[in-house]
C-alpha cells in the first residue's frame, strides 16, 4: 500500500524525534571530550631524576685531601622535592655530607673547588638551607630512598654543596669519580615532607 500522507502530526513526531537523536549524540560527544580533557590534563608527569658528575681526582698512594668541596647550581624556579638521592664514588672517596643552600651563597662556579676559597662550613650552610644526604664512611655505592609520598623539600633558586673527604689507604695512586643522582617527584605525590633532626649524647 502507498504511505500515508505527512501530517501536522507526524512532522512533529519526525522533528521531535530527530532533535532527540541530535541531543543524544551531541551529549556523547560533550562526554567524550570531557573525558579526553580529563585525561589529558591530570597528574603530571614526575620530574625527571638530575645526576650530577664531579672529578676525577687522582690520589697518590697514602694521600689525604679534606679541603675540597663540590657543588652545582639547580637553577629551579619551583621547590623540588626529593624522595631519593644516589651516590657512586670509589675506593680512596672516605665521606662526604651533602646540604642545599640558598643559590646565592657560597657563590662560583659550579665543580670542584677549595672549601676555604669560598669560607665553606658545614655548619653555616646547614642554619642557610638544609641537609640532602650523607654518605657513609667509605661506602662507594649508596641509595637514601624514603617511603612512596615522602620527600624532602629543596626550595626554589637553589645550589647543592658538600665537603669531600679523600684518603688513599692503597700502596698504588688511583682516580676515582663522584656521581650523585637527586631523584624527584611531583608536588601533589609529596604527601609527607621530611626534615633533618640531630641527637646529642649527655653526660
Amino acid at each position: 500500500p502507498a504511505p500515508a500522507p505527512a501530517t501536522a502530526e507526524t512532522a512533529g513526531a519526525t522533528a521531535a524525534c530527530t532533535e532527540g537523536a541530535t541531543a543524544a549524540y551531541t551529549g556523547a560527544v560533550r562526554r567524550l571530550v570531557c573525558v579526553l580533557w580529563l585525561g589529558a590534563c591530570g597528574d603530571p608527569a614526575p620530574p625527571a631524576s638530575q645526576t650530577f658528575d664531579f672529578g676525577p681526582y687522582m690520589l697518590a698512594a697514602g694521600q689525604e685531601i679534606k679541603s675540597q668541596c663540590v657543588s652545582v647550581t639547580l637553577n629551579n624556579a619551583e621547590p623540588l622535592y626529593i624522595n631519593a638521592v644516589e651516590l657512586t664514588t670509589g675506593p680512596g672517596f672516605h665521606h662526604s655530607n651533602w646540604f642545599w643552600v640558598p643559590d646565592n651563597e657560597f657563590q662560583g662556579e659550579d665543580g670542584t673547588w677549595r672549601c676555604s676559597d669560598r669560607g665553606y662550613d658545614e655548619a653555616v650552610a646547614g642554619l642557610l638551607g638544609g641537609v640532602l644526604f650523607a654518605q657513609s664512611t667509605q661506602a662507594q655505592h649508596e641509595l637514601q630512598s624514603f617511603p612512596p609520598g615522602a620527600a624532602t623539600v629543596v626550595p626554589p633558586h637553589s645550589r647543592i654543596i658538600a665537603g669531600t673527604h679523600l684518603l688513599n689507604l692503597g700502596d698504588m695512586p688511583v682516580s676515582l669519580s663522584l656521581q650523585l643522582t637527586i631523584k624527584p617527584i611531583g608536588a601533589q605525590a609529596a604527601l609527607n615532607l621530611v626534615v633533618p633532626f640531630s641527637l646529642e649524647g649527655g653526660q
